[in-house]
């Protein structure tokens, strides 16, 4: 998912954002509410699991 959106360079804007590089000096800046090491907050999980589950039901009875 992170580092698929790359500059010219290959500079990889998601993951650094996300999580900042000391090569590059740069500070993470979270987007994402996700914790270290990559899991979804819980809340968000379960708001997205619901919004994709509603959409699907909405799909097959329009």
């Amino acid at each position: 998912m992170f580092g698929q959106a790359k500059s010219e360079k290959g500079f990889e804007y998601g993951a650094v954002h996300q999580w900042g590089s000391s090569k590059k000096k740069i500070p993470s800046r979270k987007f994402l509410p996700l914790d270290e090491s990559g899991v979804i907050a819980p809340r968000v999980y379960e708001e997205i699991k619901e919004a994709v589950t509603n959409e699907f039901k909405n799909s097959l009875n329009p």
